[in-house]
């Protein structure tokens, strides 16, 4: 069972202030207001681009915090899921999740995850189509079921 808590304001503004950056590394204008679906994409694909470089772990880190921060905000936007900080065990982390809290999404872990295990499936554009969808696991309330 997971233990979760609100961010407080300097969490917050934490992820707020990496989403320019986000944008612009996956060659989106946020002033255009690109639909969920096609950030989702974008970053999908320009982690697909970056897998081939050979990326050093502080590297990895910088670009998963600022392109995780941007894929949990198209889970909020679209979804209406919220930023909590969600802990399992001993791995704690920002995550999106439900109001019912069946399903937890970490987007920086699953970002970091792809880039640095080439062997990993690249799903993110999947498991935001799979969300949109409503096709992810049957979970019961308050079950925390990781995603990605």
């Amino acid at each position: 069972m997971a233990d979760e808590r609100d961010l407080n304001a300097e969490e917050r503004e934490e992820i707020e202030s990496l989403l320019p950056e986000a944008y612009r590394l996956a060659g989106l204008d946020p002033e255009a207001a690109p639909a969920a679906g096609a950030v989702v994409r974008a970053v999908n694909d320009l982690v697909g681009r970056l897998r081939a470089e050979d990326l050093d772990g502080e590297r990895a880190s910088e670009l998963a915090l600022a392109l995780g921060c941007l894929l949990g905000q198209q889970w909020c936007s679209e979804f209406g899921w919220e930023w909590r900080l969600v802990i399992e065990g001993e791995f704690e982390g920002y995550g999106v999740v439900p109001a019912d809290r069946r399903f937890v999404y970490f987007p920086m872990q699953d970002v970091y995850d792809l880039l640095v295990r080439e062997a990993d499936e690249l799903n993110l554009l999947l498991l935001f189509n799979m969300t949109a969808a409503d096709c992810l696991p049957a979970a019961s309330g308050y079950a925390y079921v990781g995603l990605g």
